[in-house]
C-alpha cells in the first residue's frame, strides 16, 4: 500500500509551516505501507492540482493532507 501525505509550504512571511514540520516526523515506511511525501504550494488551486497529479502519477491508494490553519 502507498499513501501520499501532503503538507503546505510557508506562507504569510513565515519561514516554515507546521504541516511541513509534521511531515518531517513521519517515517517513509510503516510496516508494509510506503509513505510518499509532498510539499505543495499554499495557492488555492495550484496545491490541489499538484497533489492530484502526484497521486495519479505514483498510483497511491490514499491521500492524507496536512494543514496549518
Amino acid at each position: 500500500m502507498k499513501i501520499l501525505v501532503t503538507a503546505f509550504d510557508p506562507f504569510g512571511g513565515d519561514d516554515t509551516n507546521s504541516s511541513m514540520m509534521t511531515l518531517d516526523l513521519i517515517k517513509d515506511k510503516i510496516d508494509d505501507v510506503e509513505i510518499k511525501k509532498l510539499i505543495i504550494p499554499t495557492v488555492y488551486t495550484e496545491g490541489a492540482r499538484i497533489a492530484w497529479e502526484e497521486a495519479t502519477r505514483s498510483g497511491v491508494d490514499a491521500v492524507l493532507s496536512l494543514g496549518q490553519a
